[in-house]
C-alpha cells in the first residue's frame, strides 16, 4: 500500500468516526464505537501516526466534538484534517 493510500485510508477512518458521533439517527453501536475510538483507543494512536495527527490534539478535539454532539440542536465541529508543518504536527478543525 502506498503512502498516499494509507493517508487517504486514515483520513476516511477519522471522517467516519466523526460522522458516526455526529449522527443522532445512526445505530447506537456505531456512535459508541466511534466515541471509544476517538477517546484514545490503541487504534487512534495508530491512525494518528499514519495521518500525521497529534494524538493529544485529536483527543481534545474529539472530546469537544462529543460534548457538542450530545447537545440537542447544536452543530458539531467539522471533521479533523491533517496539516503538516515543518518539524511539527498539529490537527485542525
Amino acid at each position: 500500500m502506498t503512502r498516499a493510500a494509507r493517508d487517504r485510508w486514515a483520513a476516511r477512518s477519522f471522517d467516519q468516526a466523526v460522522r458516526d458521533v455526529r449522527n443522532p439517527n445512526g445505530p447506537r453501536t456505531d456512535s459508541a464505537g466511534a466515541r471509544a475510538f476517538l477517546s484514545g483507543s490503541p487504534m487512534l494512536s495508530y491512525w494518528c501516526e499514519i495521518a500525521v495527527f497529534d494524538l493529544n490534539c485529536v483527543i481534545d478535539c474529539a472530546q469537544t466534538l462529543m460534548v457538542t454532539a450530545t447537545r440537542a440542536g447544536a452543530v458539531a465541529p467539522a471533521p479533523l484534517k491533517s496539516t503538516k508543518t515543518h518539524k511539527a504536527q498539529k490537527c485542525a478543525v
